[in-house]
């Protein structure tokens, strides 16, 4: 990796490293008062009695993509490759859409928009890093759907989803009734 892009990596690596590692302390340190907020947040919205569960989610991705960053910092130091890296970026992007998702949800728009200026980074750490790094990140993009729609599953205590679960030979597939319609997604087991 040339070293002035090499730089730029470190940087957007350490970035995250606060941003996420930060964020995921002060949920820890003050979770009674993260709900509280977000609840009032969220009270008009379709997870207004699952923001425990939404707020674990997010907690979950955020020390994950903050480890991961931290992880990824010192592999490139020590001239192990950019695997950890390119995960960290995966794990902020998928972090941030779930983060933008909830801001729509509760029609913050002001929020959504900051949200959008930390997505540019991790899609910017995404394309620096795809020219270095070939792997099939597939599995862990199908770990952060799969753990996004099982946090939908909390949604049962309000009535308004209903999963259904249907699996078949290699291939899962899951669909979510919404009283205007619904949401389906498959994982095929295997490569």
């Amino acid at each position: 990796m040339e070293t002035h892009l090499q730089t730029a990596v470190l940087i957007t690596l350490a970035f995250f490293a606060i941003t996420f590692i930060q964020s995921g302390y002060d949920k820890i340190m003050d979770w009674q008062g993260n709900v509280g907020w977000l609840k009032s947040h969220f009270a008009n919205t379709v997870i207004k009695n699952s923001v425990p569960a939404a707020l674990g989610l997010v907690l979950v991705l955020e020390i994950l993509a903050g480890a991961f960053s931290v992880i990824g910092m010192v592999k490139i130091w020590m001239g192990e490759g950019t695997e950890f890296a390119a995960y960290a970026g995966i794990l902020s992007a998928v972090t941030l859409l779930i983060l933008l998702l909830g801001q729509r949800l509760a029609k913050d728009y002001d929020g959504a928009r900051t949200i959008v200026i930390y997505f540019v980074p991790a899609i910017l750490l995404r394309s620096w890093l795809s020219s270095y790094h070939h792997k099939n990140y597939t599995p862990l993009i199908r770990f952060c759907i799969r753990g996004f729609f099982c946090a939908k599953i909390s949604l049962l205590n309000t009535g308004l989803v209903q999963p259904q679960l249907a699996v078949g030979k290699r291939v899962a597939h899951l669909f979510f009734k919404w009283p205007q319609g619904g949401i389906g997604i498959s994982f095929k087991n295997g490569r």
